[in-house]
């Protein structure tokens, strides 16, 4: 039976969260509903918020780690632009 790598599975999951941050907010973008666009948001936040907690919980190669941090600076970005979407 093979080991499961506990590090690898957390930057996995890392990596999804981050995925589902772009995924909720490209829901929110293209709804007519605000109700809609909020939650949506809201949900792309808090995906943001998990992935930073699983960050703190692994330890990967200089080369994943700045695979990471961009893909985060990416999120960032994209939740900064989306805030409208929240607020209106």
């Amino acid at each position: 039976m093979q080991q499961v790598d506990p590090n690898r599975v957390r930057a996995d999951l890392l990596d999804i969260e981050l995925d589902l941050v772009t995924t909720f907010l490209r829901i929110a973008r293209a709804s007519p509903v605000a109700e809609t666009r909020r939650r949506n948001y809201t949900h792309a936040r808090e995906a943001y918020q998990m992935a930073g907690r699983y960050r703190s919980l692994i330890k990967v190669s200089a080369r994943v780690d700045r695979a990471i941090e961009l893909k985060f600076r990416d999120a960032e970005v994209e939740l900064a632009a989306a805030r409208s979407l929240h607020d209106h």
